[in-house]
């Protein structure tokens, strides 16, 4: 157990200090020199990793740790591991280890320009001329033809099936790269898949005269339609009461009910091509063409926005402690002071979660798990790895500064709490709970 947490937890060796700040204040912000128009990902260890000309990892409070530069830009979104390794799709398919040092290249015979998912076995699927299936130590696996190249960013079921937009088609693949089904839409889909708890899969369609989002069941029958003034190429986004969130080119970012009828919808100034985050509170995060970054009410109304000097087609991510990064064409990434951390919903963000896996899994009887972990005078540790694991899964959180921690079960039945020192020193105390229910738990050393 040790080995493997000190595969997983870098440690910090300057911590910032805590400011007060009021939910929509600018934190900090980080200039790269460069556009940004893809989302940040976050690491295990709280590394904030974000493409622009260059892979650039932040700590927490906006300093830089690293940067990776092959030769040519590294614009889109990394796909990261519990143990740090960052996979980028950008011409081919790089690994990066969490010091930012390159580990391996897999060459893409047609250029690949999109963002790889991860699979549970550490399968690394990325799309081009066809949909590639890479295995963790950069060989490959197998490789399967549409007829038409992958336009979208992989999408992988609870079971495995890996979804993917082709020509004026929707695939899905089973994981040994057969063709389970696939599904005609009116044009190309360059967004990626989302997947709600049943395993209704929602995409949405660009191009020319593409504006239309689809709702297929799991075995590809098609469901509603629903049609934008717009292209749409962000993903579908799922808040906590079911109602699905999607953004497009005619400016507005639409509410919808889960049978596909429209709840709300608010109207920005420009495209949205940055897919919308929901919080634990029911606020919407996205930003818009007019150079906004908007945080919209559960009711359609405008809470507050950010004003950047350039357009936000980032899709914005929910740390722990609430903050939220976004970044801008203007080179900035932005960090803002939310409130509230990610919502436990099957999909609240831009490729399922901050390390952007693009993994469902099932949602039945999930929980969160909350808790503090203090030494026996209640002072706060800061900055403990806490675990919760089942026989064959595990899942990871860093307490915040006020020694707090949070993080989603995801597994049916008991699960066991373990939380180590920053120094990978002694498990300080175990406790059982029981995944499904909103539970408070303290962990003293």
């Amino acid at each position: 157990m040790i080995e493997i947490i000190k595969c997983l937890l870098l440690l910090i060796a300057t911590l910032p200090l805590t400011v007060t700040a009021a939910e929509g204040d600018i934190k900090w912000t980080y200039n790269t020199g460069a556009p940004i128009y893809w989302s940040p990902t976050l690491g295990v260890d709280g590394t904030v990793h974000v493409g622009s000309n260059k892979l650039y990892a932040l700590n927490p409070n906006g300093t830089l740790r690293w940067q990776f530069y092959p030769g040519h830009s590294m614009t889109f979104a990394p796909a990261i591991t519990p143990q740090g390794t960052l996979y980028i799709g950008q011409v081919d398919l790089y690994a990066v280890n969490s010091t930012g040092s390159l580990q391996w290249i897999y060459p893409i015979d047609d250029s690949v320009h999109c963002e790889p998912a991860l699979a549970k076995d550490g399968t690394i699927y990325v799309g081009a001329d066809d949909l590639y299936a890479i295995n963790p130590n950069g060989t490959l696996k197998w490789r399967s033809s549409t007829g038409k190249r992958i336009n979208s960013p992989p999408t992988i079921g609870a079971d495995g099936t890996i979804y993917v937009g082709s020509g004026l088609n929707l695939f899905a693949f089973n994981s040994d790269g057969s063709v389970k089904w696939q599904a005609q839409v009116d044009n190309l889909i360059e967004g990626p898949a989302t997947i709600d708890k049943n395993g209704t899969v929602y995409v949405g369609t660009s191009v020319t005269q593409g504006s239309t989002l689809y709702a297929f069941r799991a075995d590809g029958q098609r469901l509603w339609t629903f049609k934008t003034g717009g292209w749409i190429t962000a993903a579908v986004s799922i808040g906590g009461d079911g109602t699905l969130y999607v953004g497009s080119f005619d400016g507005n970012l639409y509410a919808l009910n889960p049978n596909g009828t429209l709840k709300w919808q608010f109207h920005t100034g420009g495209g949205i091509m940055s897919t919308a985050a929901v919080d634990a509170n029911e606020s919407i995060y996205v930003g818009s063409a007019d150079h906004n970054f908007y945080a919209i009410n559960s009711n359609g109304t405008e809470k507050w926005h950010i004003t950047t000097a350039g357009a936000v087609h980032s899709s914005p991510i929910i740390d722990l402690n609430g903050t939220i990064y976004f970044g801008s064409v203007d080179g900035k990434l932005y960090a803002v002071e939310g409130g509230h951390s990610l919502a436990n919903t099957p999909w609240p963000m831009y490729r399922r979660n901050t390390q952007h896996t693009a993994k469902g899994v099932e949602f039945n009887n999930v929980g969160v798990i909350k808790g503090r972990v203090t030494n026996a005078a209640g002072y706060p540790l800061l900055w403990v790895l806490v675990l919760s694991y089942h026989e064959n899964e595990m899942n990871f959180t860093f307490t915040d500064y006020n020694g707090l921690y949070e993080f989603r079960d995801e597994i049916p039945g008991r699960v066991l709490l373990r939380a180590f020192r920053a120094d990978y020193g002694t498990v300080y105390q175990r406790t059982a709970v029981e995944a499904g229910k909103i539970v408070q738990s303290s962990i003293q050393f």
